[in-house]
């Protein structure tokens, strides 16, 4: 076969494909080009040497002295024949095999190259890189590198294939040289292996090789039809060559299965485009292919790039468009909760957009003072008292003119009006001088008054800024809470005095995290001014603001939601594969309806467009950029609906005026019913959670009445009755019920719910003291003074290993200040391994630490970190994060990275041990704000591996290594005060009141602790058979006496053990044991009597207990039946008494008995016997 394999390479035989196309005769050629030596089986001598013929090597930035690259023949490692080339891994630039020069035939116009390359095992370090030089006549001209062998395993023999056009040639191009090489990766520092080359091919055609790429583009805007309409695309760009027979598009519903398949002629084609009818309304994907005579199917995705500046190719398979149930409501009949946040830079067809979808307001993000974003050329203020109102003028004029009421989202301190005019650094594309209030608030009031003034007719709802928060825990706002009151005063009273009837909104407050922000705006005044309380994000909950209200005695707003981040998934959160359309789209309306359940006056949806698709969040995240998809609409590669859209506009259409939340209902198989009232009628949405389609539940199908209606989310008719069914992921609209089996459905927990409904689980945790200042000094490493180190409370977990080794041991010191975290672990350990990837330093010697951002013991909520000596160095690696939304934090770094505003330091300079020096600025522990008052909630784990894997680890409190769990975190109170004790406390006394005020042993009475003299302790933890059950933080003012209470309620009868624990930083001491004894904790026996004097049937059943513990049920029995229940108050020991009325008995013998309830037990009455006679 050698020969034969020769005579191809050197002959050039000619191969010739005639591909007909039916229309026109045109015939496609194919041209197999001679390649001198092809598979490398011809050698020649050169200076004594062999090799192979034509070609020769060459090294690319070769450092200087290094010898020539040692490239040479194998006759061991071949595709095929004899023999292959090689060439060994470089420790810089680029090194190969460079053909003699190939002429380019005439008539040609696409080349289409194929060489097979293989690695050898321990290749590492490099990369094959394989490139064309386009020459004339000996004289190179320019260069392609082909990135088709990027991300590719070449363990076996892999066949590289990639096109030239003749487009990509510079002028004057006629011969071709090809460069085979292996190329040092910039990043490694050490190389090795061999990559192998054989089989080089190219053929050339008279049309491209490259699939044919034309792009289509629908008759409406954003592919938006009505039902009855005709649904048509067009060619965009590209050509259609005359070898394309036909043009056909596939439909899909949005459960992805195919509907139609309709093709048209190419001629039809070019003369009217493609069109389909639909039948029903709702959202569906195209997608398109040619066929050319003779041959299969050939899909037409279209091709873009990541950004302008990142060249990153993405394909989009398919078109998507919608099918409305027919034209938007008339603004004033559409649901006037429900608008939209658009941005200046989305221009007018964001306003048709949202027009579309049926949208009644637009929140106008923002009115630019002195920059929009980081673009300055939307300033309105451009210096002190020089306005230019032009292109604003021009947004409100076109979003006035489709009828949206406005909110104005006053933001952006100019430069000029700037306390630091010199911080031009941008974060996440706010500059850092826009986001401080101004120096002289003058120049704010100025601008507020000329705003009002000038828009008030049309504005008449003003969001004062943008995520105010702590300072740099927003990048919109670097200033106090002092300054931010300052601004918010001014702009109300500025826009009232203006125009009374106007609203102000505090700025969009973006969750929890922003709560000790709002506590400090409310302590100073804040609260008289603004009119509504004003969130951001997904599952938007105003109630902790108002537990916030309640406790420093505010009366709480109503609450508007004018950043509803229902469909946002940032480039932050990506972990793994990203949600379906579907996924998102439930997410969006299941949010929707918590919003109403909470009572939202305005749901902001943000925003129209996409500013990043979902399928390029987790390249967005691999390359740092900070990004999300949010919108209803895809901008990239065209302007076109995603399924959310119809899902929106169909909800829109079924909305009046008023939507108010009545209930939610748990039914069978899964399925969720949450009820709607309507304008008067109700409308229900259904969904299931399980995994296969069900039928409805037959509780709410006896509610269907010849009336009902039912529609699936996107407003396709489904038949209301028994055989409804329900498919996993999507929801239904049922309106028009009978109310009364309506309010017969059973009453469940609720599951509309947020982070406000749900509580950590109870775990007994260890508890630390912790600096409140530096703990150690970032240079020397000098560790202060008041480091207190935690040696107690750390576990053995087994891995590998069922027992600790002797020799492994670990203490901690913790501490918090205004620049974040500070951690000192000391490990002691006889072997130390750590070679691990990123990611994966827990397999060896290793710490990881994590904090509960909101120390509500809720998973999702930890920062979790891994820190790690490499043989790199130490890395300090950010695991996980909390989702953040659409928050912009500065300073930093998503999850599964290294950390970049923190450090490590390890020393290891005593034999056998290991100490990590970790910070972690406080900006990378987002969204965690430190409160004095509350425990930094922390956990803090040790690996250790011997060389054999990984033994075990210790681990001080859990929630990392066995479960990620941030309930299980330990408590470090830290201590903003020098201590005054100078030793370990003095010993607690002990002592209770049970039965002190009533006389009653009933389960209610204090446990007081006295401590009457010398050091004082700082934790008092109170132990109840064993269990910690209080913590309180107390006052050193050593050596005086010290006493703390804790008060006890609810225990049933039974006995009960108590000791307490005082420690400070120089250790623990504990009580004696205590016993309370607890004998009358259930209610004490109530009496019956009744009033039937006559025997008539008509009783009234008296239940009286006349002293002692009290109940706080009543139950009535009548002849072993439950007939009736109350709720009694709790005076306990004074008398209870309770009343029911029993009436129509008939004629018979009656059995009454009650019992009285709390929480310790119940107690039974007597059985008292009646007779009805009459």
């Amino acid at each position: 076969m050698k020969w034969l394999k020769n005579l191809a390479c050197f002959l050039g035989l000619l191969l010739i494909f005639m591909v007909m196309g039916t229309s026109s005769g045109h015939a496609a050629v194919v041209q197999s080009m001679p390649v001198p030596n092809a598979s490398f089986e011809t050698l020649a001598a050169s200076n004594g040497v062999l090799a192979p013929k034509d070609w020769r090597t060459y090294w690319w930035e070769k450092p200087a002295g290094s010898p020539a690259v040692a490239a040479g023949y194998s006759e061991n490692e071949k595709s095929s024949g004899d023999r292959s080339v090689y060439v060994p891994s470089v420790n810089a630039g680029f090194a190969g095999w460079v053909s003699s020069e190939i002429s380019l035939p005439a008539d040609m116009t696409s080349y289409r190259i194929k060489v097979k390359v293989k690695a050898s095992s321990d290749y590492a370090g490099n990369k094959p890189r394989i490139f064309v030089s386009f020459q004339n006549n000996g004289t190179y001209l320019a260069q392609y590198t082909t990135d088709k062998t990027e991300g590719l395993s070449f363990q076996d023999w892999r066949e590289i294939s990639f096109t030239v056009d003749q487009s990509q040639f510079p002028a004057g191009t006629n011969k071709l040289v090809l460069n085979l090489t292996t190329a040092k990766i910039a990043t490694a520092s050490t190389v090795s292996g061999t990559l192998y080359f054989d089989d080089v091919k190219i053929e050339a055609s008279d049309e491209s090789f490259d699939p044919i790429t034309f792009t289509l583009k629908g008759a409406n805007l954003a592919n938006w039809w009505e039902i009855g309409d005709t649904a048509t695309f067009r060619r965009d760009a590209g050509t259609v060559p005359t070898s394309v027979t036909s043009i056909i598009g596939s439909v899909y519903n949005s459960d992805n299965e195919q509907i139609a398949e309709l093709a048209v002629p190419r001629q039809t084609f070019l003369d009217q485009g493609w069109s389909w009818t639909p039948t029903e309304p709702g959202y569906y994907e195209i997608a398109f292919a040619y066929r050319q005579s003779g041959l299969e199917l050939t899909k037409l995705p279209v091709k873009y790039t990541y950004s302008s500046t990142d060249s990153k190719e993405f394909w989009r398979e398919r078109y998507s468009i919608v099918v409305s149930g027919g034209p938007a409501k008339a603004i004033a009949e559409r649901w006037p909760v429900m608008g939209f946040s658009y941005q200046l830079s989305e221009g007018e067809n964001a306003m048709k957009l949202a027009d579309l979808v049926g949208f009644r307001f637009a929140r106008i993000h923002a009115v630019p003072w002195g920059t929009q974003f980081r673009d300055t050329s939307w300033a309105i203020e451009t210096s002190r008292g020089v306005y230019n109102w032009t292109r604003f003028d021009d947004q409100i004029n076109k979003l006035t003119s489709y009828g949206f009421d406005l909110a104005g989202n006053l933001l952006y301190t100019p430069q000029w009006a700037s306390p630091h005019p010199e911080e031009t650094q941008v974060n996440v594309s706010v500059p850092q001088y826009s986001a401080y209030a101004p120096t002289d608030m003058r120049d704010w009031e100025n601008f507020v008054r000329a705003a009002v003034v000038r828009y008030g007719d049309r504005i008449k709802s003003w969001e004062v800024w943008n995520e105010p928060n702590l300072p740099k825990l927003s990048v919109f706002w670097m200033d106090t809470p002092e300054r931010y009151v300052e601004l918010l005063k001014t702009a109300y009273e500025t826009i009232k005095a203006e125009r009374p009837d106007s609203e102000v909104w505090i700025g969009g407050l973006a969750g929890r995290n922003y709560l000790s922000f709002y506590k400090q705006v409310l302590g100073l005044g804040g609260a008289s001014y603004f009119d509504k309380l004003a969130l951001h994000g997904y599952q938007a909950d105003p109630r902790d603001f108002e537990r916030l209200d309640q406790a420093l005695g505010v009366p709480s707003k109503s609450w508007v939601n004018s950043e509803s981040h229902a469909l946002l998934l940032s480039s932050n959160s990506v972990t793994g594969p990203v949600p379906s359309e579907s996924e998102m789209a439930m997410r969006m309306v299941v949010d929707y309806l918590k919003e109403i359940k909470w009572g939202a006056q305005k749901i902001t949806f943000f925003n129209m467009l996409n500013l990043s698709e979902m399928e390029t969040l987790a390249y967005a995240k691999s390359t740092g950029n900070v990004t999300h998809a949010s919108g209803l609409f895809r901008s990239k590669p065209r302007l076109e609906p995603r399924l959310a859209a119809s899902v929106t506009r169909h909800f829109l259409d079924l909305a009046g005026q008023s939507l108010v939340y009545k209930g939610e209902y748990v039914l069978g198989n899964g399925q969720k019913a949450v009820v709607l009232d309507n304008d008067g009628i109700p409308l229900i949405g259904v969904w299931t959670d399980g995994t296969a389609s069900s039928s409805i539940d037959a509780r709410l199908a006896s509610a269907f009445t010849g009336e009902t209606t039912v529609t699936d989310w996107e407003g396709k008719t489904l038949q209301a009755n028994n055989a409804l069914q329900l498919r996993p992921g999507k929801l239904i609209w049922i309106s028009n019920v009978e109310l009364t089996a309506l309010e017969a459905l059973p009453v469940s927990e609720p599951f509309l719910i947020s982070d406000f409904d749900r509580s950590a689980e109870s775990y007994n945790v260890p508890e630390t003291v912790g600096s409140s200042s530096r703990l150690f000094d970032p240079t020397s490493l000098t560790i202060a003074d008041d480091a207190v180190w935690t040696t107690d409370h750390w576990a053995y977990q087994a891995a590998s290993q069922a027992t600790k080794p002797a020799d492994f041991n670990a203490t901690l010191a913790a501490g918090y200040s205004d620049g974040g975290l500070d951690l000192i672990v000391r490990v002691k350990d006889g072997t130390f391994v750590q070679d691990n990837p990123l990611g994966n330093f827990w397999k060896g010697d290793s710490v990881q630490f994590a904090v509960d951002t909101f120390g509500l013991g809720l998973p999702g909520d930890q920062v979790e970190f891994q820190a790690a000596l490499t043989p790199q160095g130490p890395v300090l690696y950010k695991q996980f994060v909390p989702f953040v939304g659409g928050n912009l934090p500065p300073n930093w770094t998503p999850g599964n990275s290294v950390a970049q505003h923190a450090s490590l330091k390890v020393d290891q300079s005593v034999p056998n041990e290991t100490t990590y020096y970790i910070h972690v600025d406080s900006s990378e522990l987002y969204p965690y704000v430190h409160d004095p008052q509350s425990p930094l909630r922390l956990s803090v784990l040790v690996n250790d591996n011997n060389g054999s894997g990984r033994l075990g680890w210790l681990e001080w409190s859990s929630g990392i290594g066995q479960t990620k769990n941030p309930a299980q975190y330990g408590k470090v109170w830290v201590d903003h005060t020098q201590p005054v004790a100078t030793g370990a406390p003095g010993k607690p006394v002990l002592f209770d009141d049970n039965g002190w005020d009533t006389g009653l042993l009933d389960g209610s009475y204090n446990v007081k602790m006295d401590m009457w003299w010398g050091n004082n302790g700082k934790i008092y933890k109170l132990y109840e058979n064993d269990v910690l059950i209080d913590t309180q933080i107390l006052s050193d003012n050593s050596p005086n006496a010290q006493s703390a209470v804790t008060s006890i309620s609810g225990r049933k009868n039974g006995t009960y053990r108590y000791y307490v624990e005082l420690a400070n930083v120089f250790g623990t001491t504990r009580s004696d044991m205590l016993t309370v004894t607890v004998t009358q904790a259930t209610p004490a026996k109530p009496v019956l009597s009744n009033d039937n004097w006559d025997g008539d049937g008509d009783i009234n059943v008296n239940m009286s207990m006349w002293w002692g513990t009290n109940g706080t049920t009543y139950r009535l029995y009548e002849n072993g039946v439950l007939v009736d229940t109350q709720t009694l108050n709790n005076q306990t020991p004074q008398a209870q008494s309770a009343v029911s009325a029993i009436r129509g008995k008939p004629i018979g013998t009656y059995e009454y008995q009650c019992q009285l309830e709390n929480d310790a037990g119940t107690s039974f009455s007597d059985i008292m016997i009646v007779k009805v006679t009459k």
